[in-house]
């Protein structure tokens, strides 16, 4: 289980409490993704631990000691490599910080830090986008379509050359001669 520090959990002297931000920053995440065509790929109740665990983690080290989040993330049956960096061309180019800041940061926390915030954390958690938005080829599609054309072009010119061999051959071509032998 991962460490959430208890400093995050109760409200401070002046009434903060980042647990509570937290849960509505989560909010916020779901209706971000959301408006983007997208799903998030696991339970809001998971998504608040995890941004508290990076919370605790950023108190104590700087972001160049913390790694990726539990991935909870699908890969659906098929995707591919190319698939995969569309699907982060896609992100990068849908979520960017400036939104994320926007959208998602500043009608929660305003402008001046909280005494619980890490320095830079806001900006930081943007890029765990690609381990909590459920991956789909459905959007990989609509933001590449060559990319899908180029697919069925494919599986056409192997139907178009499977046309033109003898279907004879096809069908008793080398394991026929194999067995002749």
């Amino acid at each position: 289980m991962s460490y959430i520090s208890e400093e995050l959990l109760q409200y401070n002297r002046y009434g903060e409490c980042a647990a509570e931000d937290v849960r509505t920053i989560v909010s916020r995440i779901q209706a971000f993704v959301e408006r983007r065509g997208a799903n998030l790929a696991l339970q809001p109740s998971m998504l608040v631990r995890q941004i508290l665990s990076f919370l605790s983690l950023r108190q104590r080290c700087s972001i160049y000691e913390v790694s990726d989040p539990p991935n909870a993330c699908q890969i659906p049956t098929g995707w591919t490599a190319a698939e995969e960096r569309l699907w982060q061309d896609w992100i990068y180019m849908r979520c960017s910080v400036e939104s994320w800041l926007v959208e998602v940061m500043d009608p929660v926390l305003g402008t001046i830090p909280g005494l619980w915030e890490c320095e830079g954390w806001r900006s930081e958690l943007v890029h765990f986008l690609p381990w909590w938005i459920q991956r789909s080829f459905a959007i990989v599609a609509k933001f590449d379509p060559t990319f899908v054309e180029t697919a069925e072009e494919d599986e056409t010119k192997e139907d178009s050359k499977r046309k033109e061999i003898d279907p004879y051959l096809l069908e008793h071509g080398k394991s026929k001669q194999r067995r002749g032998r």
